[in-house]
């Protein structure tokens, strides 16, 4: 309980007209510190309606899998946040943060503001090493994402080539691309007419 009260509260003690609710958060998460701190940060600064709301989310995906239940903190996410968010998920983990940074400035302003939130609430943190790390669960949870988007027909981000060479086959899902980031390299043949119908593609 002290660890939710951490992060939903920031302190130690239970405001007492929350104690029901958050009594409720625990128990739900089974011991997974990772959904107390995660659940815990999503409801900081959240009035008691709001609280009632979320729970009700995180108790209807009750026979989910984790990923599937941590996914409501994306959910509470600004559409800003959520891009940034996926971009770390699917491409940046460990990398450094002051080249990350760049790398996002270069597309979308206010990155810096934006990793600061995502730290607050839990889903990436910076290590001794001022690289940004995050859970391998979040990590999962935003590739899950990802992957629900591709088999919509509409992929937002492609790190993997064989995923890629899919989506250029009839340009299926081409125009939702936003992102192209492959940590292996293997010899592609794109043509430039291919690579137009990207209009959404900003790395």
């Amino acid at each position: 309980m002290q660890l939710f009260n951490q992060h939903a509260f920031k302190r130690e003690v239970l405001d007492e007209c929350f104690k029901k609710f958050s009594l409720e958060v625990v128990n739900h998460a089974k011991g997974l510190p990772l959904a107390v701190k995660v659940w815990g940060s999503l409801l900081h600064k959240k009035g008691l309606t709001q609280w009632r709301r979320t729970i009700h989310q995180i108790k209807k995906n009750s026979n989910s899998k984790i990923v599937e239940k941590l996914k409501i903190s994306y959910d509470g996410l600004e559409p800003k946040e959520q891009k940034i968010f996926l971009d770390i998920a699917c491409f940046f983990r460990r990398h450094g943060r002051k080249k990350v940074m760049r790398i996002v400035e270069s597309y979308d302003s206010g990155a810096e503001y934006i990793l600061d939130v995502l730290i607050e609430k839990s889903l990436v943190f910076i290590s001794e090493y001022d690289r940004i790390e995050m859970h391998d669960l979040i990590e999962n949870m935003g590739k899950y994402i990802v992957r629900m988007q591709k088999d919509s027909g509409k992929p937002s981000r492609l790190w993997n080539v064989e995923d890629f060479k899919d989506v250029m086959v009839g340009n299926m899902g081409t125009m939702t691309v936003e992102a192209i980031w492959f940590t292996s390299f293997e010899k592609l043949r794109v043509s430039k007419e291919e690579m137009k119908n990207m209009q959404r593609l900003k790395i």
